[in-house]
């Protein structure tokens, strides 16, 4: 954890010197940029009521609807490799977490223009496949997420989101898959270790 700590300090710090020593454009700077794509990844995701899983990685666009409001779509691919109710031991594993979101979030200027926080939700659905579940197992889902979002140059920066330096994400589902033997129930998720991404602006 304090490795994942110095790493972001120190990107942080990486992208305020080469924001400063970037040559300026007004005019450039004026022409406004609607679209932002983003990937990302995230390192092993906690469910709160069972157990680890593995890391996620995440595709996601969005537009800018108005002022500091974005709204978009997300998709996000996850293998998990240890899922399950610990209490019975019926643990369902190595499989498949893909879920599809439509989202909307807040950039909020922190820093002039290279460091601004990001704090969305959306409603999406998940889809469950492996060796353990029978076809394709759907269920509704929730997500809140907050991220940093640190601009290194006009049209490109990462989005970094360590608990330890402000909140991260959570997912919820009230019917996802629990057990090998098909049972459901909830599911919350949330970010522990932290994620990191590339996005870029056009």
């Amino acid at each position: 954890m304090k490795k994942i700590v110095l790493f972001c300090v120190a990107l942080c710090v990486t992208a305020a010197g080469v924001h400063a020593a970037s040559p300026k454009s007004d005019a450039a700077d004026r022409v406004p940029r609607r679209n932002v794509i983003t990937g990302s990844l995230e390192f092993f995701p906690m469910d709160l009521f069972q157990l680890w899983g593995g890391p996620a990685v995440s595709f996601e666009y969005a537009y800018n609807v108005r002022g500091k409001f974005w709204a978009g779509g997300r998709m996000n691919a996850q293998y998990s490799t240890l899922w399950g109710d610990s209490f019975n031991g019926d643990v369902l594993q190595n499989y498949w977490r893909n879920t599809l979101y439509g989202l909307g979030y807040w950039d909020f200027p922190v820093a002039k223009d290279w460091l601004s926080f990001r704090l969305g939700a959306g409603v999406g659905i998940g889809f469950h496949s492996g060796k353990q579940i029978s076809g394709v197992m759907v269920a509704p889902y929730l997500m809140v997420r907050a991220e940093w979002v640190v601009r290194l140059t006009r049209n490109f920066g990462i989005t970094v989101a360590p608990l330890v330096l402000g909140p991260s994400g959570v997912e919820w589902s009230p019917w996802a898959p629990h057990t090998a033997t098909g049972g459901r129930g909830n599911l919350v998720q949330a970010t522990v270790l932290g994620r990191i991404g590339f996005f870029g602006r056009f």
